[in-house]
């Protein structure tokens, strides 16, 4: 049994619930901003969580590899096609590059299952010890964007795993929210949360200065990779 969370102001539905293999219970807040709706479903949640967004089409093998994957990580994240056919960030990286605090994305890693530092909310499988132990998405205000960076890195700063696989969703209105993100409040919030990076590798806490990837060829490799291996 899981729970499925879904934040909503209620002129979206998601779609393809059948393909999750779980028996859930659905849950669903329409409070504003998103985070404090996401903060409020996390907050009542009594077990493993799915947690995704009101415009996401789930495809029949969205969730083949966590049988695979699932006693080797704690946050799940998975590949987000828009309707136009475009690809979101995949596996995604944060630390220093180029002499600078940065959060980049690793287009060639889009297909491949690896350990990372962030994976995208719109679709995400949580176990309940992260939430236990207070995980929660910043408020930034209404027009927030990389609440879920600071999220996983939250997690990631407490020793939980976060895994990428290469499994499909459809992000319906993913380039609308692109297109949105290009607003100076969005900025704003990337600056902070690279400030908390810089704070976290100034203090020791991100050896080598980065979170990178490290990818997962069978299974294994669980017993011979360091999940926070930096090799982006």
């Amino acid at each position: 049994m899981i729970d499925l969370l879904i934040p909503t102001l209620g002129n979206r539905e998601p779609q393809g619930l059948r393909h999750i293999p779980w028996s859930y219970e659905y849950h669903e807040s329409r409070e504003k901003p998103w985070a404090v709706a996401a903060n409020k479903l996390l907050d009542g949640a009594k077990n493993d969580v799915l947690f995704m967004d009101d415009d996401v089409t789930l495809l029949e093998g969205a969730f083949w590899y966590m049988d695979w994957v699932y006693p080797y990580g704690d946050i799940f994240g998975f590949a987000l096609i828009t309707a136009d056919g475009g690809l979101e960030p995949g596996p995604v990286c944060v630390g220093v590059k180029d002499g600078s605090v940065s959060i980049y994305a690793e287009p060639l890693a889009f297909g491949v299952t690896c350990y990372t530092a962030h994976v995208s909310s719109s679709l995400i499988y949580i176990k309940k010890r992260v939430i236990d132990a207070g995980v929660r998405f910043p408020i930034w205000g209404d027009n927030g964007r990389y609440e879920d960076v600071a999220f996983n890195l939250s997690a990631w700063l407490k020793g939980f795993r976060v895994i990428y696989t290469p499994s499909i969703a459809v992000h319906q209105h993913g380039a609308e929210k692109g297109q949105a993100a290009s607003s100076n409040i969005p900025a704003l919030n990337r600056w902070m949360v690279e400030h908390n990076i810089a704070a976290a590798i100034q203090e020791g806490k991100i050896p080598h200065g980065r979170i990178g990837l490290s990818p997962l060829q069978s299974p294994e490799d669980f017993g011979s990779l360091r999940p926070f291996a930096a090799n982006c």
